[in-house]
C-alpha cells in the first residue's frame, strides 16, 4: 500500500476516533448509560414477565398488519414529499426516506441522518447541498407540525395530557430554527458578498438558496398535513386494537403521538429504543390507568410494527443496488 493512501486513512481514523472522544459525545454516551441501566431496574421491580407474554399473546394479528400498513402509506407520503423537496422521482425519494428512516433504527445518535446525507449523494447522485437542504426542511416543517399538535392539545384538552412545559423546548427549537431561514433568506445577498469568491461557503451559501428557491411550498405543506393526519390515525387504531384494556380518544392519540415524537427525536439510541417504550408506558399507565405489563406489550409491538418494514424495505433497496456500494466504497479506499 502506498504511503499516502496509508497517511490518508490513518488521518480518517484519527479523526473518527477524535470525534468520538469530543467532550460533548462522551457526555451522551454516559447520560444513555445511566438512562437504561434506570429503565432495567425500573423493568425489573415493575414487570411481570409471566403477565407481559400473556398480553403479547392477546395482541391480534390483523391489528399489527393494519399498523404495519398505515406505517407504510405515511412513509409512501414521506417519500413524496422528499421528491418535491429534491426534484426527483418518487421512487428515488422512497428509497431514500426509507434508507434514512432504517439507518436511524439501526445506529445511535441520530448518526442514521448524516449516512442518509451521503448515500444520497453517492448512490442517487443528489447533490449534497441538495439533500442537505431537504432535510433541515423536512425536520424544521415537522418540529413546527409537532408543535401545533401540542398546542392544539393543550387549548382543546385543558392541559390534561400534554403539559405547556413539554413544548417548551420544541417551540424554542422551532423559533430558532425558523428563524434562521428565515435570516437566510433574508440576507442572502449580504451573506454571500461577505464571503470570499472562490470559497466553499460562498458556493454552498449560493446553492442552498436556490434549492430553497425552487420549493413549492404549497405541495410540500399539504404533503406534510397528509403525513401527520396518517400519523394521528395509526395511533388510534394501532392503541385502540391492540388490546381491550386500551382506549384512547382522538386528542389523546394526539397527545400521545407528540410524546413519541418527542422521544424519538432525542439523539440517543438506536430508534429510540428503550425511551420510546418508556415514553408509551408512562403515557398509558396515566391516561388509561392500565398496568405496566399491558402498556408495556403494546408499546413494543407498536414499536417493531413501524421500524421493521423500513428495516426491510432498505435490506431490499441496498441489496439492489450492492454494485453501486462496492464501487463507492473503492473509490473512497482510493481516494
Amino acid at each position: 500500500m502506498p504511503p499516502t493512501e496509508m497517511g490518508s486513512k490513518a488521518v480518517r481514523r484519527h479523526g473518527f476516533l477524535q470525534r468520538l472522544r469530543s467532550p460533548s459525545q462522551i457526555g451522551l454516551i454516559g447520560l444513555n448509560l445511566v438512562m437504561y441501566f434506570l429503565l432495567l431496574r425500573w423493568a425489573g421491580e415493575n414487570i411481570h414477565l409471566g403477565r407481559l407474554a400473556d398480553y403479547f399473546r392477546q395482541i391480534p394479528v390483523w391489528a399489527v398488519v393494519g399498523t404495519l400498513l398505515l406505517n407504510l402509506l405515511a412513509l409512501a407520503l414521506s417519500g413524496h414529499r422528499l421528491a418535491l423537496l429534491v426534484a426527483r422521482d418518487f421512487r428515488t425519494a422512497f428509497s431514500i426516506t426509507n434508507i434514512g428512516y432504517a439507518l436511524n433504527t439501526l445506529l445511535p445518535l441520530r448518526l442514521g441522518e448524516a449516512i442518509k446525507i451521503y448515500l444520497s449523494h453517492r448512490l442517487f447522485r443528489i447533490p449534497l447541498t441538495g439533500i442537505f437542504a431537504a432535510s433541515v426542511v423536512e425536520k424544521l416543517i415537522d418540529l413546527v407540525t409537532i408543535l401545533l399538535l401540542g398546542g392544539t392539545v393543550l387549548v382543546f384538552a385543558a392541559s390534561e395530557y400534554v403539559q405547556a412545559s413539554t413544548l417548551l423546548s420544541v417551540s424554542i427549537l422551532a423559533i430558532l430554527g425558523v428563524g434562521a431561514v428565515v435570516l437566510f433568506r433574508r440576507y442572502i445577498v449580504r451573506i454571500v458578498k461577505l464571503l470570499p469568491k472562490g470559497s466553499r461557503m460562498r458556493r454552498i451559501s449560493i446553492e442552498l438558496h436556490k434549492h430553497a428557491s425552487s420549493y413549492p411550498p404549497g405541495r410540500i405543506l399539504l404533503a406534510t398535513g397528509g403525513i401527520w393526519a396518517l400519523n394521528v390515525l395509526l395511533v388510534y387504531f394501532s392503541f385502540n386494537t391492540f388490546l381491550p384494556e386500551i382506549r384512547l380518544g382522538l386528542f389523546e392519540a394526539v397527545a400521545l403521538l407528540v410524546v413519541m415524537a418527542l422521544a424519538i427525536a432525542i439523539p440517543s439510541a438506536p430508534a429510540g429504543l428503550g425511551l420510546l417504550e418508556a415514553g408509551i408506558v408512562a403515557y398509558l399507565t396515566q391516561t388509561s390507568r392500565i398496568g405496566n405489563e399491558a402498556a408495556l406489550a403494546a408499546a413494543t409491538v407498536f414499536h417493531l410494527a413501524i421500524t421493521l418494514p423500513q428495516l426491510i424495505v432498505t435490506a431490499w433497496l441496498l441489496w439492489g443496488r450492492s454494485g453501486a456500494l462496492l464501487k463507492v466504497q473503492a473509490v473512497d479506499s482510493a481516494s
